[in-house]
């Protein structure tokens, strides 16, 4: 285990999961994911805890695109601690670069996305539920997606069901059923979206 220091952060590595303790930030959730896949690690599984006073926990489990834990290489940890850094500390809304390529076997199984998203009884927060295909860079997608939507990650649970996954999101309190109904469109049509394009990409790419 190797302890890393950041500005205003902690974070620590291990073989295959990353801890980042940190104060809360606009696009917290969204930086770090997409900080994540530019360097070509997919999150299997994500914990992100947000303390009533701003401190946030969030751990992220990873592999690299050889299905591969982090390890002991000491060059790719500087390398995370770097890039991870740089995106916690800046405020330009993050973005991803073009789909890659995804497996045979993910090109079998398309799921239709789906999005739900309900008030908490006491009115707390919401909860933002995603069902979709399984797919390079999902959730840096997301995180993107969350902070143009200005949605804000307190807690995330994410599934990965063979080809399927289900992520369960607990964000800021949504009322409006207009911007409710808005956030639910956007979402499904863009991954949508993606994945068609990706589908493509792999099709032309096969010829």
């Amino acid at each position: 285990e190797i302890s890393l220091g950041l500005v205003g952060s902690e974070m620590c590595i291990r073989d295959r999961e990353i801890f980042v303790y940190t104060t809360d930030r606009p696009n917290l959730f969204a930086a770090s994911v997409v900080a994540l896949s530019e360097m070509n690690l997919q999150v299997l599984d994500a914990s992100i805890n947000t303390s009533s006073g701003g401190l946030c926990f969030n751990s992220y489990v990873v592999l690299d695109q050889d299905n591969m834990p982090i390890g002991g290489d000491g060059v790719r940890r500087q390398r995370i601690r770097t890039t991870l850094s740089k995106e916690l500390a800046t405020s330009i809304l993050p973005d991803t670069k073009t789909p890659r390529r995804i497996s045979r076997r993910l090109r079998q199984f398309i799921t239709k996305t789906k999005v739900s998203l309900m008030i908490a009884p006491d009115g707390s927060h919401s909860t933002l539920q995603i069902i979709s295909s399984d797919r390079p860079v999902l959730l840096a997608l997301l995180g993107t997606l969350f902070a143009h939507l200005r949605i804000t990650v307190h807690r995330a649970r994410i599934t990965t069901l063979g080809e399927r996954v289900e992520d369960v999101f607990q964000i800021n309190t949504v009322i409006d059923p207009k911007e409710i109904a808005h956030i639910c469109k956007t979402i499904e049509s863009q991954l949508d979206s993606e994945i068609s394009s990706v589908h493509m990409l792999n099709h032309f790419f096969q010829k």
